[in-house]
């Protein structure tokens, strides 16, 4: 285990008196994985605390971005790549390990921290995975059309995915989702909303069934007694119809501007990133070119899409993550929602537009 040694005998200078920028690593990653917005200073501390993290002085952090792969630091790295492995040990073991590889000091221990973490964050893939394909079977055998929410309870599932299983059904039915992991009799829930839906105010209206809960508008948690989910869904879902509008249940996919392939370049992208770190409060401009022709699509890994887009004569390279089973729809023209990104490979950087959604009409 680490030395716990105070802020002051850590302080470099004649007083020794401890310099606390040089905390700001870990400020940028607690603050990026929390989800706490990126406004005013909390956006000062997370950009200083981002080019720390790319120095990757402190040794458990240079050990977890070897783990992860990770060449060049983001907020979305963070968030993505290094905040999920971290994370990883809490939901299925013990979260002490990500404290104890943060504060190492020896690098051949931080090295098999983090690739125990690494481990972690695997098997959490492969169970999240697994809970998902289940929790679609289920909405797909028991959603009926004019259903607001969706609450589901298994004895299968395990509680440290089950939120970001509500997450990803939210994101594929618009509707809010509770997802409750059921352990002898008891239940576990963590529930994701949507624009226009309060969850906590959702929980207080059928408290009654609960035997607690907490959260805010867009998640919140609850623990319950099995006996108690059918009178809870059915309580939730009126609190749904009431809540609700059919229109509240049609995404609408915002953007930030529209452009053409031609007007997308080098200092385009240096533009944008003038505005970043991209976070909660702070998101990536999305963009939107519409009618463009995809040349040369091909699925990557089963789950993404590679290709080239093509608009009077000008062309780009895309990369369209989770969007493989809408492959077919690529034979048409097209609009699509993306982020400009710099792909670096060999030494060589190149832009490429990260694909969000593509459709007809449906950007606004």
């Amino acid at each position: 285990m680490p030395t716990l040694v105070s802020l002051r005998q850590l302080g470099k200078g004649p007083t020794s008196e401890p310099d606390i920028r040089y905390l700001l690593d870990l400020v940028a990653m607690g603050t990026i994985a929390d989800l706490v917005p990126l406004h005013g200073v909390n956006r000062v501390l997370v950009q200083v605390g981002l080019r720390l993290l790319d120095r990757g002085e402190r040794i458990g952090v240079k050990a977890l971005k070897d783990v992860a792969a990770v060449q060049r630091m983001s907020a979305g790295v963070v968030g993505f790549k290094l905040g999920p492995r971290l994370n990883a040990a809490g939901r299925l073991e013990d979260a002490a390990l990500g404290v104890e590889l943060l504060l190492s000091r020896e690098e051949q221990h931080a090295n098999r921290l983090a690739e125990a973490l690494n481990g972690f964050n695997g098997q959490r893939q492969t169970i999240e995975r697994q809970v998902l394909q289940q929790a679609l079977e289920r909405v797909t055998d028991e959603l009926l059309d004019d259903q607001r929410t969706i609450v589901l309870a298994d004895s299968r599932w395990h509680a440290g995915v089950i939120g970001i299983v509500a997450s990803r059904l939210v994101e594929r039915f618009h509707r809010p989702v509770v997802l409750i992991a059921l352990d002898n009799g008891c239940g576990k829930g963590s529930a994701r909303s949507i624009r226009g839906f309060h969850l906590f105010k959702g929980f207080q209206h059928c408290g009654e069934h609960l035997l607690g809960y907490g959260g805010h508008q867009y998640a919140a948690g609850l623990s319950i007694d099995q006996a108690a989910i059918e009178l809870f869904s059915a309580a939730f879902e009126h609190y749904g119809q009431l809540e609700l509008a059919e229109e509240d249940l049609i995404p609408v996919r915002h953007y930030d501007a529209e452009v053409l392939l031609e007007d997308i370049d080098r200092k385009l992208y240096d533009e944008i990133q003038a505005l970043a770190p991209f976070g909660n409060g702070n998101p990536e401009p999305l963009l939107v070119c519409r009618g463009v022709r995809a040349q040369k699509p091909a699925i990557v890994a089963d789950k993404h899409v590679r290709m080239s887009v093509q608009q009077d004569g000008y062309s780009h390279p895309c990369i369209a993550f989770g969007l493989a089973e809408r492959f077919a729809e690529l034979s048409e023209p097209v609009d699509i929602l993306f982020t400009l990104s710099l792909n670096c490979w060999r030494g060589r950087e190149t832009l490429q537009l990260q694909i969000k959604d593509f459709g007809h009409n449906c950007f606004q």
